[in-house]
Formats: structure tokens, C-alpha cells, sequence
């Protein structure tokens, strides 16, 4: 899964490092690379024994197999045979970017975005890449996947988006967005726009969430 084991890639990369620097012996080195490699050979998933059908398997743990839900639709191997990409949301990228809508809102945005083109702007409902909801608290399920949790999108953004202005009905969160803007739009070495990174950074700003939430509620 690709946020189980990447916090690893560091670490493992320095092991190798220092068995290479430590190992003098040439009879140590070649049990050592023996044994490493009964080990990736006799690992039930290891990318040595894909084939052209690899697929999903079922997750474990809450760890869940993203290399085989992809590989039908990307993986080398399966590219060969099929001589094209046949990834979903690879192809709902090809389609969008012929399309005349220019902002869609859609919750995995890596093949979609990358195919669809620099002329269509996806809004992230995850909050993965957007700077306003990555900021918003995310609502409560019981059932979700680790690092994708949804979030509300205000009243008035998908038209700010749309017409790059602030169209945010809630007021609090009408200034908030301002600020945001300034960050991600305004002049890049301007002193302004700096002060408000650092006070975004800092929390200056996050009584504005607050009292946005406190609308909300009321609402309710």
C-alpha cells in the first residue's frame, strides 16, 4: 500500500548501505545475498512473480494491496499485451480533457488531473491539493481509507473556482479564503503575501475556521 510502506524506503536504503560497507568477507556477502534473495522469491506477492492477471488482494490490517488494484490498468506487464492504458480514471482524464467544462469536482485526482490537462482544474473533495478544504475538518464515517477523508465544500466555492474570485457565502470563511488567495495567487516575493503564510502558518487565522464551524452547527 502506498502509505504503508514508504516511511521504510529511507531506512532500508541505509541498511543496504552499511551491509555493503560492512561486510568484507566475500563467503558473508554471498550467504547474505542468498538468503535476501529466497526471500523476495519465496514472498508470496513480490513484483517477481506478476503476471499479465495480477490483481487486487484483498487488504489485511487495514493495509490494503494499491500496486494490484492499479496493475490490470497500468502495469507494464498488462500495457504489453493490451498495447494501451486501460486505468478507469486514466481514461475519464482522456474524455474530460476533450470536454468544455473546465472545473469538475472528483475525489482522485492523480490520473484524472494528469490526462485531463492544465486547462481543467479539479476540485479535491479529499482535500489532497486544494488549500481551503485540506484546512477544513473532515466529516465522520465510520468506513474510509487512510490519508482520503472527505470534506464539505462550502456554499459559493465551486463558483469561486470557476470565476477565480471569492463567491463564499459563509463570511468567516469569506475572509479565510482572502487570505488563501493571497497566498496562492497573489505576487510571489510580495511582503504582504508573506505575513500571511507566516501568520497562516501560526494559527492567526484559525478563529476564522472556528467561528465557520459554529455557523454550521447552527445551521444544523
Amino acid at each position: 500500500d502506498h502509505f504503508a510502506g514508504r516511511f521504510f524506503s529511507v531506512p532500508f536504503f541505509f541498511s543496504c548501505f552499511l551491509l555493503v560497507k560492512l561486510i568484507k568477507c566475500k563467503k558473508t556477502a554471498l550467504a547474505v545475498s542468498t538468503i535476501t534473495m529466497l526471500i523476495i522469491i519465496l514472498n508470496p506477492v513480490t513484483p517477481m512473480k506478476s503476471s499479465f492477471d495480477y490483481k487486487f488482494i484483498d487488504g489485511f490490517s487495514g493495509i490494503s494491496d494499491s500496486r494490484g488494484w492499479y496493475y490490470p490498468g497500468t502495469g507494464f506487464l498488462s500495457h504489453m499485451l493490451n498495447g494501451k492504458i486501460k486505468q478507469k480514471w486514466y481514461m475519464w482524464g482522456r474524455a474530460l480533457r476533450k470536454r468544455k467544462k473546465m472545473v469538475v469536482v472528483f475525489p482522485a485526482i492523480g490520473f484524472l488531473g494528469f490526462n485531463a490537462g492544465p486547462a481543467k482544474y479539479i476540485i479535491d473533495p479529499l482535500g489532497l491539493s486544494d488549500p481551503l478544504l485540506a484546512r477544513l475538518p473532515a466529516e465522520k464515517k465510520e468506513s474510509f481509507w487512510i490519508g482520503h477523508f472527505n470534506r464539505k465544500l462550502p456554499r459559493g466555492y465551486i463558483i469561486s473556482i470557476k470565476c477565480w474570485q471569492n463567491f463564499i457565502e459563509d463570511p468567516y470563511l469569506h475572509l479565510y479564503y482572502d487570505k488563501i488567495i493571497n497566498i496562492i495567487r497573489g505576487p510571489i516575493f510580495n511582503r504582504e503575501r508573506f505575513a500571511y503564510i507566516f501568520y497562516m502558518n501560526t494559527g492567526k487565522y484559525q478563529y476564522l475556521i472556528n467561528l465557520y464551524l459554529s455557523n454550521q452547527k447552527k445551521e444544523i
